[in-house]
């Protein structure tokens, strides 16, 4: 069912790219991500968060 399409390539416009390899646009990326330290750090913080949550839910059934 699948027919290839045509194209009439005297139709087409190629549009200039400002740097043809995206360096640029990768490099304003890399700027905005976190860097590995900081998300490992705030992870260990969410668990350690969660841990002390858990204790205090265990401690406080024990109470009761």
């Amino acid at each position: 069912m699948d027919r290839p399409i045509e194209v009439d390539d005297a139709n087409v416009d190629e549009i200039e790219s400002v740097d043809e390899d995206c360096s640029r646009g990768m490099k304003k990326y890399n700027q905005k991500r976190l860097g590995l330290k900081v998300l490992q750090q705030r992870i260990d913080d969410s668990i350690t968060v969660h841990e002390e949550q858990q204790e205090q839910y265990f401690l406080s059934d024990l109470q009761c």
